[in-house]
């Protein structure tokens, strides 16, 4: 089905490996988790109406006459990236700055966009489903070869694995709730008489399996070993909306 109307985007030229934006579909809801809002103006609403309204048309033709492979994500691989330190980075981990530290975070990604970077997070936000944007930013920008990671303790015990002697921790926020009291040290109630509670972040630690050493691993049930579900439509819709905005889609492997 053709879509009515068109982004409100209107892109002169740009970069063929310019990212439009990121969606990921669970149990049939389908969520905007980025978009590229320097060539997508509406924030990202009508092709996340295309995806959810299914207006979209089969591609096996298509793929096949642009000779255009499914490239699977292997988690056990890793990130094919040069490693790299970020100062900045490791002196607010240091200082245990949490203002300065999100702040930093926040700026750091603003790199990812329209950069071979995004391509860093896209595979590595693929895998940890579980962790923000922002720990998977703080992961990637402390150790940009991650794969798979878990506390010192559950490597232990969920996975018969040791961190092995002399690896540094890999730190992330993690969210702690606390019951809301007032001045009197008494707990605050809200107007259904249930008590309140208040999130806050500390800073915790987690290590890398590469920086393991133990039982093997079975495969993460995340890998994409087998066909991406709903690949076509995605890819389809991802087509229709970079050919209205001159935006080339490549592979690579």
């Amino acid at each position: 089905m053709k879509i009515k109307g068109g982004l409100k985007t209107k892109v002169a030229a740009v970069d063929e490996k310019v990212i439009l934006g990121i969606y990921r579909e669970r149990s049939g809801i389908i969520d905007q988790l980025s978009i590229n809002k320097e060539y997508v103006k509406d924030g990202g609403k009508e092709f996340l109406s295309i995806l959810e309204n299914r207006q979209l048309e089969p591609i096996k033709e298509i793929v096949k006459e642009e000779n255009l492979e499914e490239k699977n994500v292997d988690a056990s691989t890793g990130i094919q990236t040069t490693p790299t330190t970020d100062v900045a980075l490791q002196s607010l981990l240091d200082s245990n700055d949490s203002q300065a530290l999100f702040n930093h975070l926040k700026e750091g990604m603003k790199e990812y966009v329209n950069s071979d970077k995004y391509k860093q997070f896209l595979q590595a936000i693929s895998k940890f489903h579980d962790y923000s944007i922002y720990n998977v930013h703080m992961m990637l920008s402390q150790k940009p070869d991650i794969s798979l990671v878990a506390s010192y303790r559950k490597w232990k015990t969920d996975f018969d694995r040791q961190v092995q002697k002399g690896e540094k921790g890999i730190k992330i926020w993690v969210p702690m709730i606390f019951k809301e009291k007032d001045k009197n040290g008494q707990p605050v109630l809200d107007a259904n008489g249930q008590e309140k509670t208040v999130t806050r972040f500390k800073l915790g630690t987690v290590f890398d399996v590469s920086q393991t050493a133990g039982k093997e691993l079975p495969k993460p049930v995340y890998n994409l070993e087998s066909d991406v579900p709903d690949y076509q439509n995605i890819y389809r819709a991802a087509r229709q909306v970079s050919q209205e905005n001159g935006v080339k889609i490549s592979f690579h492997p």
